[in-house]
């Protein structure tokens, strides 16, 4: 999967810059601007912590976070990104020009991590160990058109197993 910006991205993302500016501008006037650094370096560290929209993959999954973006926005480093992912804490997409992605779907706005993903992601591991699968799997809808990452969201742990259980069932058959 090659990561690229449409134009509509771009303008979008400039807007956004510029928006961020005139609010930092507008509520920093006691403070000298100069101690936050020089303004476009500021825009570029708080847009690195927006997630990405910019793949085919977008419209199945959602936005996704680079590594240096999830580190901004979680505050973690590098290093606790990749012992997360390989923890499975956290769900790590590699696309095909060898990024790695990570879904925003599995953080609220504040950054915490999905209840139960850990515990979903090992499950699913038995019947599949493509992540693709998993994320696809977490954000299809079921028939009262919930997601399984809704459903975990609302607390429904024992309910998302129940059916990963049978997704490996269903991966696995023969």
């Amino acid at each position: 999967m090659t990561m690229t910006m449409a134009r509509t991205d771009l303008d979008q993302d400039i807007a956004l810059e510029q928006e961020l500016l005139d609010l930092l501008r507008a509520g920093l006037k006691e403070r000298d601007l100069a101690e936050l650094g020089p303004l476009p370096e500021l825009a570029d560290r708080m847009l690195a912590a927006l997630p990405q929209t910019d793949s085919p993959w977008a419209e199945a999954l959602g936005p996704v976070y680079t590594t240096r973006s999830l580190s901004t926005f979680l505050g973690i480093t590098r290093q606790a990104i990749s012992q997360a992912a390989q923890a499975r804490t956290i769900l790590r997409l590699t696309t095909s020009d060898s990024v790695a992605v990570y879904p925003a779907f599995q953080f609220d706005r504040h950054g915490a991590r999905l209840p139960g993903l850990a515990q979903t992601l090992n499950r699913l591991d038995q019947g599949s160990s493509d992540p693709y699968v998993w994320a696809l799997w977490l954000n299809s809808p079921d028939t009262d058109g919930l997601t399984q990452t809704d459903q975990l969201r609302l607390g429904r742990l024992d309910q998302v197993l129940a059916q990963a259980d049978q997704a490996v069932r269903a991966w696995t058959a023969p």
